[in-house]
């Protein structure tokens, strides 16, 4: 039986590649975003902000009205802030965990009781290795990917007597329009002591995301997650070198990998 999929933030970029791979695979497929969309072939959009309670729960009744039901949720939104942590500000912090890790709460609480009542449901977190490897000048984004892995780590205990199977990909760097809708830090000017670091920094993260994997390769990741019936906590996509990284990362004396983060990444020794 195909099954009713909830994907946030499938306007663009890896979002909607899910959406739509789901769909050609039968599913059926609402997408979600901040603002109405048209319909994209077979995923129907509607608007859903994660950052707002009533806006989630208009979403998952629009769904359960027209479905009856929601099988899986793959929670895609998010966003990410550039920036030292010395230039970002409370808000601007706020707004980051806001939407990365209280947004993925939200849904999940709103789909929650209808999957128990149903027994059984599959949730797919969207993390990143920038959850497993810390970002120098994304450091607010990389903490919302590590509040992120330990929500999902939770929730997956906690949800194990349910039937309801919980997991999350990490994907490293692919070809979206994620690079251009990346946010500065208001701090992030010229004025910042941070300032040249941070766009030497910045010119290697988009070199490595414009040489990135395709999203096809991330939306087929999804699926194999959905079609496991005992997916593992975490799977990584993206290049394999990458992949590699990360595992070699969480392996190696601390000393260690921070030297090749800051050496990857260009960070200034010490002055």
């Amino acid at each position: 039986m195909a099954r009713v999929v909830l994907v946030s933030g499938a306007s663009s970029g890896l979002g909607l590649s899910c959406a739509r791979e789901l769909a050609t695979r039968g599913d059926t497929v609402f997408g979600t975003s901040r603002t109405a969309r048209h319909d994209d072939g077979g995923v129907t959009m509607l608007a859903m902000d994660v950052d707002d309670d009533d806006s989630v729960a208009r979403a998952v009744a629009t769904v359960l009205e027209r479905s009856g039901r929601i099988d899986a949720v793959v929670n895609n939104a998010g966003f990410g802030f550039a920036g030292a942590l010395e230039d970002t500000s409370t808000a601007e912090a706020r707004a980051q965990l806001e939407t990365n890790v209280i947004g993925v709460l939200r849904v999940c609480r709103a789909v929650l009781p209808h999957m128990r009542r149903a027994g059984r449901g599959h949730i797919v977190n969207v993390s990143s290795l920038a959850g497993r490897i810390a970002l120098p000048y994304q450091g607010m984004y990389s903490a919302s990917k590590f509040a992120l892995a330990g929500l999902t780590a939770s929730l997956r205990h906690e949800l194990a007597a349910d039937g309801i199977r919980v997991a999350m990909v990490e994907p490293g760097d692919f070809k979206t329009g994620f690079t251009a809708a990346r946010r500065l830090t208001a701090a992030s000017g010229s004025e910042s002591v941070h300032h040249d670091a941070l766009r030497r920094t910045l010119a290697i993260v988009e070199r490595d995301e414009a040489g990135g994997a395709d999203p096809i390769v991330f939306a087929r990741t999804i699926a194999r997650l959905l079609d496991d019936p005992s997916p593992p906590l975490r799977t990584s996509c993206g290049h394999t070198s990458q992949r590699f990284a990360a595992w070699l990362h969480d392996r190696v004396p601390d000393p260690i990998a921070e030297r090749v983060v800051r050496r990857l990444y260009a960070v200034p020794r010490r002055r």
